[in-house]
């Protein structure tokens, strides 16, 4: 079957939108909300920026230095002084991003003689002793990467940037082989890998192993899809608390970086001239600033939300100004919220979706005779439930439609004169996932009974059982749900149909 245009009946998707007006009020309110809160805030963005500019900045302070030193043709800051308070401004800024490493690494939070620890030691067996080791410097690049770091930030409670030193691996010697509780013949080309996990509690630590085996795991499979033929095998695993002179290193090398900078940034502040020492306050203010921002968004994951302190305007045209900014954007926002909403119903139900709706022009769009539709609609009761009968009705005003008894009547009518004109008195009924709507189907064939039997063969396409059934069969009828069944399953059924020289009686469509 060719592909052919599908068209959009607009007006079953325009009340198909309105039916959704509750969501649609929801986000209009929603969207009124924010938009009127922006509003609120723009308005008095320019007295904001006003106040901003009229304080002084570091560099303004600065170039108010250098122009007194061209005026008096004299030196107030000397260019090494300068470069020392960039210097020392460098090394603040270092040890507050570094803060939360030193806060991790203490010895408040760590035994270092019972540190909690899991060790994995895993074998990589290769064609040869290089291609195994080689193969175990993979396994470390992996765990050495960006992907792994996000693997477990996603994976356990884990979020901080400091795996390198949490999970420590090694390639070991072959002569460890014999120290392991394993038969492992010395001359196998296999190379031991050993991955070391700590952390400061053990149910974290256990967690953070369990991550990493996973992830190692993961690796091997993944390498051997790429055809790196090799065996990847967990020798041994197990938890313990113990001493660990690695973690004792970090802790000290943390603390004595911290310890040797600030003596540095001490020295040089002592040092300072009086106009040295007042840009050298501004410009720590202002990256003490920006370094908090930073962290606001960091634990936020977005922009960060600052409380700014603005003076009431005490003019009545200001306060009609803001609230005209507040309504004015309040509409956009509410009509934008809906409008953004409707078009994703229209989008993502109308456009995207392969799913057959109420709309649509079967009999066009396959040749295939429409024989009727079986109504189970029900109305469900629903807060202003009279909303939609009202939105209902006037969907359906040029139309008759039927309830379920006398639509399975109607149907069942013309697959009966569709079956007689054919001679048959055994027909199949073709779809797909027709086991959801069994309350329907069977008073439909009860209906039929008396005249023609109807077997159900339901998904032909999915099912090899019941495709086997399809041949030697005379005729069929094709049930298709709305909302459900997709236009290709009606394609791919029509063509198994035909292949097999049935006789299509035409297409049942259900609505639920």
């Amino acid at each position: 079957m060719t592909e052919k245009e599908r068209e959009i009946d607009i007006k079953e998707a325009i009340f198909d939108c309105l039916l959704h007006w509750r969501w649609a009020i929801l986000l209009m309110i929603i969207g009124a909300v924010l938009a009127g809160a922006f509003g609120f805030y723009k308005s008095y963005k320019g007295d904001v920026a006003k106040a901003e500019a009229e304080e002084m900045t570091a560099a303004d302070y600065l170039a108010q230095i250098q122009e007194e030193e061209k005026a008096d043709n004299k030196v107030i800051i000397k260019k090494q002084e300068l470069a020392t308070i960039e210097q020392t401004i460098n090394l603040n800024e270092y040890l507050y991003k570094t803060q939360g490493y030193r806060d991790f690494f203490n010895y408040s939070n760590f035994d270092v003689n019972n540190v909690p620890t899991y060790e994995y030691i895993y074998a990589v067996k290769a064609d040869d002793m290089k291609s195994s080791s080689d193969l175990v410097d993979e396994y470390s690049f992996y765990l050495d990467s960006n992907d792994f770091s996000e693997y477990v930030k996603s994976n356990t409670s884990v979020k901080e940037d400091y795996l390198k030193d949490l999970v420590k691996w090694s390639k070991s010697d072959a002569t460890d082989k014999n120290t392991l509780q394993f038969k492992i013949s010395d001359t196998d080309p296999m190379c031991l890998f050993r991955v070391q996990v700590i952390y400061k509690d053990e149910e974290t630590c256990r967690a953070l192993a369990d991550a990493v085996n996973e992830y190692v795991i993961s690796v091997s499979k993944a390498l051997k899809k790429e055809s790196v033929k090799h065996e990847f095998i967990c020798l041994n695993e197990g938890f313990s608390y113990k001493y660990n002179n690695d973690l004792v290193n970090v802790i000290k090398n943390a603390n004595d970086t911290y310890v040797n900078n600030s003596i540095i940034i001490g020295k040089n502040v002592d040092a300072f001239s009086e106009e040295g020492r007042k840009y050298y306050d501004m410009r720590l203010t202002e990256l003490e600033v920006r370094e908090e921002v930073a962290r606001v968004q960091n634990l936020t994951g977005g922009e960060p939300q600052i409380d700014i302190e603005i003076a009431t305007d005490p003019k009545a045209g200001k306060v009609k100004s803001v609230i005209k900014s507040i309504i004015k954007y309040a509409l956009v926002g509410a009509v934008g919220f809906a409008f953004v909403y409707f078009a994703c119903i229209v989008v993502f139900k109308y456009v995207l979706s392969n799913k057959i709706n109420a709309g649509d022009d079967l009999a066009a769009l396959y040749g295939v005779t429409l024989l009727g539709e079986v109504n189970g609609t029900k109305n469900k009761k629903k807060f202003l439930g009279f909303i939609d009968k009202l939105l209902i009705k006037l969907r359906d005003a040029n139309k008759r439609t039927f309830d379920l008894d006398k639509s399975i009547e109607i149907t069942s009518g013309a697959v009966k004169l569709a079956a007689d004109k054919n001679e048959l008195k055994e027909i199949i009924a073709v779809g797909s996932d027709l086991s959801n709507i069994k309350d329907l189907s069977s008073k439909l064939y009860d209906k039929l009974a008396s005249n023609v039997k109807v077997v159900e063969l339901d998904n032909i396409l999915y099912d090899a059982e019941n495709l086997s059934k399809v041949s030697g069969k005379k005729g069929a009828i094709i049930i298709a749900v709305i909302g459900n069944t997709m236009h290709d399953e009606i394609a791919r059924e029509i063509e198994i149909l035909k292949s097999q020289e049935i006789n299509i009686l035409g297409i049942v469509t259900v609505n639920v």
